[in-house]
């Protein structure tokens, strides 16, 4: 460390210390705060790791130190899980044995915890609403309308109370744009999985903010967004929906768009779904009947399956949570009282180890069972029946009390976003405002989304196109002919079409316009012949060929009009369905046949996982664009020529062969959830995937140095602090997301299970020049280091070990120890 930066740090010790003095430790911040600064050019200990290839321009600079949460700047708010910074904590790097390695980040379980909190217990506008509301008109707060209707709206509706002024409470799907019910355009982005691809926190929360503003001028009140579920198996029809495998990625990315959504004078509240295990489709219930049971036990639901919904009501403090269709041991979720009420709403210091939230718990549609369960399920914690009072329908003066702890509950979240106010209930009488929709900064932000999110999986030197750079590149582009029936998408279909804008189900959008990939192509490759054909042979003596892969709702799709789950995990069979005369398998194979000199770049438009041993030997380029957004043609085409560079990295682990996945189980009536899935089951078993959690590629090589723990000890109440300096040494600018793990102490244990040989701590983005060197500093209260046991959540003291790096995977990791003590 520099003479100059180690002057800086002791200034910074000292600052720090004085204003600690003078603060409430219990304190924590709306999210946590990784800070980068500028480090020395020439650091030592350098190692041979983050072996990306080649490099290109980015339009990102680099961060500044200090970088102010909640803005664009590298080092922001980008921490994972069950902790939180203290309240007004300076904007500066730390110091060797910084105050925080010992104080201020009490355990889960102790009253003195503060998370963020925005919902009231009670206001003055809800409780004068109250006060004036008959029992039945507080019954029809409870749930929506008795005679919905699909095709005019009112099955997203609860119906308004004009004698006091209450406005209808109109809820619209939201996973990547605001879902027009009756086919009202809105800006659509790349699906949520490209976002958790960008390990972006600023990203998503600039995104939840764009939602907001879409959600007012269409005069909609809840966002029924975002999606946290876990994806255990690739196969769920759902899983571009969410945000990946791992709980605390989920959770992040979670809580940061909750925060851009409700954020401000104009934020509007989110609805969080689907609560809990809601993992596979074909069997999940609805119509008012069961759906599988989810057998998950107490240590896996809590560090799984509710993990990430705790982090997001932690950190952004949701109006709503969405009960889910499935059973979870036995009880169906919109009457499970362990999950409804003893985990979500009991205090931190209860034995039951709660969440302490206060908002309010709608079903998924049709997920009560009707006759004889709604009093069940108003006791067990839920408070609003969508889309009808099916089992509500039987409550009444026997039910007083728990209708008035409902509707105070709905109330007050209202309350909260200003929309009891006569205002709103003006407005909201209005027309539709859509000069705001689809606006040149919202355009902008989808297409920022997904360069930051499209994942480079394979680059044998074809890209990028137009251009070299170092080893990589075709310069001698002359030529490119786009193949398969999947060439021109994102476009215009019906809605099971394969469209390359994601599923047709309750996340469907109605953009005002699609840019295709050979849209987007064509007009960026001047001078270069591009064309469209149906025909192998058309691929011969071309420099590339260009192949989309999507899938349409009837792949991988919400299950109901013809959607289901995945019935493989390959491109070989089955799926796509729409590709009727060859797969795309056969199609990439022979293409190679046909012409072994011409370059094959491979863009898979899926949703998760897809298993390529039998064809990725024949493409020269893979990147999963997943499903890219209104604008994906011209964001994926800035990648392919280098005008932007690479970063996403997968939210997930590809495997080599679908038998090293859980069982999914998506026609079972029962399905036990294993404790481990994803990168944890891959390491913990030997096995070795085809890309780890967090791999992806660039034009560019990141060298890691190895990790410093800040901390001679850590306390139990304290926070592990970690430097690590990375370097770009290519010849253009990248930006390089840094992942933390953590591993345990030899034969930690939980009540059920052994920890994993590591989990996802902690991630940043980090912006790089040419031959830049920066330190970043990552940050992980040891609370986080917890794993529930017989008597709540429970640390193991001892020795554990910090992993730095570009991904989960082992080889590419830089570790170093730390002790932690009670």
């Amino acid at each position: 460390m520099s003479a100059s930066n180690l002057a800086l740090f002791r200034a910074a010790i000292l600052v720090w210390i004085a204003w600690l003095s003078g603060s409430v430790l219990s304190a924590c911040t709306p999210h946590p705060t990784n800070l980068a600064r500028d480090g020395a050019q020439n650091t030592p200990g350098f190692g041979p790791v983050g072996g990306n290839a080649g490099s290109a321009g980015n339009n990102a600079g680099p961060g500044s130190v200090g970088a102010t949460p909640g803005l664009n700047n590298e080092g922001g708010p980008n921490i994972g899980g069950l902790g939180g910074e203290m309240t007004g904590m300076p904007s500066m790097p730390v110091g060797d044995d910084d105050p925080s390695c010992s104080a201020g980040y009490p355990p889960q379980e102790d009253p003195s915890f503060t998370r963020v909190t925005t919902l009231p217990e009670s206001s003055p506008e809800a409780d004068a609403m109250f006060s004036q509301l008959q029992l039945n008109e507080k019954q029809t707060l409870l749930s929506g309308y008795e005679d919905f209707d699909w095709n005019n709206g009112t099955a997203f509706e609860a119906a308004p109370l004009p004698r006091v002024n209450y406005p209808t409470f109109r809820m619209r799907d939201g996973p990547r744009g605001v879902r027009g019910v009756v086919n009202e355009q809105s800006t659509t982005f790349p699906v949520a999985e490209v976002r958790a691809a960008s390990f972006d926190i600023d990203l998503e929360e600039r995104i939840g903010a764009v939602f907001a503003a879409e959600m007012r001028a269409l005069r909609a009140d809840l966002l029924l967004a975002p999606t946290i579920n876990v994806l255990r198996h690739p196969a769920w029809a759902r899983a571009q929906e969410t945000y990946g495998e791992d709980p605390v990625l989920i959770g992040e990315i979670g809580a940061a768009f909750v925060r851009g959504l409700q954020a401000g004078p104009q934020g509007m509240p989110a609805c969080v779904k689907h609560y809990a295990g809601n993992n596979t489709d074909e069997n999940r219930g609805g119509d008012n009947q069961r759906g599988v049971n989810a057998i998950i036990d107490e240590q896996n639901l809590r560090e799984n399956y509710t993990r990430a919904f705790q982090i997001v009501i932690e950190k952004s403090d949701p109006a709503c949570i969405m009960a889910a269709y499935n059973d979870v041991n036995g009880q169906p979720s919109t009457e499970n009282t362990h999950l409804l009420t003893n985990i979500l709403r009991k205090l931190p210091s209860d034995p039951e180890r709660g969440f302490g939230w206060r908002g309010f718990v709608l079903s998924d549609w049709g997920a009560t069972l009707g006759a004889g369960h709604g009093q069940l399920a108003l006791n067990a914690g839920l408070d609003i029946e969508m889309p009808n009072p099916a089992a509500f329908r039987e409550l009444g003066t026997a039910n007083v009390a728990a209708i008035d702890r409902a509707a105070k509950r709905i109330l007050n979240a209202r309350a909260r976003f200003g929309q009891l106010s006569p205002a709103y209930v003006q407005t909201h009488g209005q027309p539709q405002d859509t000069s705001i929709v689809n606006n040149e900064t919202h355009r902008a932000l989808t297409r920022e989304a997904e360069e930051k999110g499209a994942v480079l999986l394979k680059n044998n030197g074809v890209l990028p196109l137009g251009k070299s750079i170092g080893e990589l590149g075709t310069p001698a582009l002359q030529s490119i002919v786009f193949l398969g029936p999947d060439a021109d998408i994102p476009r215009e279909a019906a809605v099971a079409a394969a469209h390359g804008l994601g599923d047709g189900g309750s996340s469907q959008t109605f953009p005002p316009y699609r840019i295709s990939f050979l849209t987007g192509v064509t007009e960026r490759a001047t001078g270069v012949t591009v064309t469209q054909s149906a025909n192998v042979a058309d691929a011969v003596g071309k420099t590339v060929a260009i192949i989309p892969v999507t899938m349409a709702h009837q792949d991988e799709g919400e299950a109901y009009g013809g959607g289901g789950d995945r019935d493989t995990l390959t491109l070989t069979t089955i799926e796509p369905r729409h590709w009727t005369e060859q797969k795309p398998t056969a199609l990439i194979n022979a293409v190679r046949a046909a012409d072994p000199n011409v370059k094959i770049v491979v863009l898979l438009a899926v949703g998760s996982a897809v298993i390529m041993e039998d064809w990725m030997g024949s493409a020269d380029a893979i990147v999963q664009t997943f499903y890219p957004g209104q604008e994906g043609g011209r964001a994926v085409a800035n990648l392919l020529f280098g005008d932007i560079n690479f970063s996403g990295k997968l939210p997930f682990t590809i495997a080599t062969d679908a038998a090293h996945y859980p069982f999914f189980g998506n026609t079972a009536t029962s399905v036990t959830f294993e404790y481990l899935h994803g990168y944890r089951r891959f390491e913990a078993a030997g096995t070795q995937p085809r890309f780890w959690f967090g791999h992806g590629l660039s034009y560019t090589t990141y060298e890691y140095s190895e990790p410093t723990v800040l901390c001679s000890s850590v306390s139990a109440s304290g926070r592990l602090n970690v430097e690590v300096t990375v370097r770009n040494l290519g010849t253009v600018a990248g930006e390089e997301i840094v992942q933390l793990y953590v591993g345990y102490p030899p034969g930690t244990r939980g009540a059920m299970h052994e920890a994993p040989p590591k989990e996802l701590k902690a991630f940043t983005r980090v912006a790089l020049a040419p031959g830049e060197s920066k330190a970043v500093q990552l940050f992980v209260p040891v609370r986080d280091l917890r794993h529930w046991g017989t008597s709540g959540w429970e640390l193991s003291p001892g020795e554990h070990t910090v992993y730095v790096g570009p991904s989960a995977d082992p080889a590419s990791l830089r570790s170093a120890p730390f002790t932690v003590s009670n």
